[in-house]
C-alpha cells in the first residue's frame, strides 16, 4: 500500500473518529443535547467535505461528474477496492460490479475516477481493457518515461567511431 493510500485512510478514520468525538463534546447527556451534538457533527461534517471537493476543482477546466472524485470524507466506501498495478505508472485501485470495472487513481485527498471497462468474466481480456486505456489516458506521461529511460541507458557515445576508438584506448591500456 502507498503512502498516499495510507494517508487517504489515515484521514478518513481520523476524520470519522473526530466526528464522533464532536457528537460526543456536544452532547449534555440529555436527548435533545444529544440530537444537537449528531447535527452539530453532521453540519461540521459536510462543511469539510465541501471545502475538499472545492479545493479539488482548483485548476479544473470543467466540474467533474459526480461520483468521478471520493474525498477522504468518504474513505470509508474504498477501504475494500482491489489494487492493480502498472510497472510504469505505480498503482491504481478498481472497484467492480458484475458488467464492468472502474479504474481509481489515488491521491492524498482525493480518490479519483479514470475510466471503466467492460467485465465480461475473462481476466485476461479484462487485463488488455485495462492496460489499453491506462496506455490512452497517461500516453504522454508514458511517452516521457520511455524517452527518461532510453536516456539512462544511453552509453554516452556520440557515434561508432566514439566508441570504438574509446575501446580500443581501453584494451592497450
Amino acid at each position: 500500500m502507498g503512502i498516499k493510500r495510507i494517508s487517504y485512510l489515515l484521514l478518513t478514520y481520523g476524520y470519522i473518529s473526530l466526528m464522533v468525538y464532536f457528537g460526543w463534546l456536544g452532547s449534555d447527556g440529555s436527548i435533545g443535547g444529544s440530537i444537537l451534538g449528531a447535527f452539530m457533527s453532521l453540519l461540521l461534517g459536510v462543511a469539510v467535505t465541501m471545502i475538499v471537493m472545492l479545493l479539488s476543482f482548483i485548476g479544473r477546466e470543467s466540474l467533474p461528474d459526480i461520483g468521478d472524485d471520493a474525498p477522504f470524507t468518504f474513505g470509508f466506501l474504498t477501504h475494500k477496492w482491489k489494487t492493480i498495478y502498472y510497472s510504469d505508472l505505480g498503482y491504481f485501485h478498481i472497484r467492480t460490479n458484475s458488467k464492468r470495472v472502474i479504474i481509481y487513481k489515488q491521491g492524498y485527498l482525493m480518490v479519483k475516477r479514470l475510466c471503466e471497462v467492460p467485465y465480461n468474466g475473462s481476466i485476461e481480456e479484462l487485463r488488455e481493457k485495462i492496460k489499453k486505456e491506462l496506455d490512452y489516458i497517461y500516453a504522454e506521461e508514458l511517452r516521457i518515461i520511455k524517452k527518461r529511460k532510453e536516456l539512462e541507458n544511453w552509453d554516452g557515445y556520440i557515434d561508432i567511431k566514439s566508441k570504438r576508438d574509446d575501446k580500443i584506448k581501453k584494451v592497450l591500456q
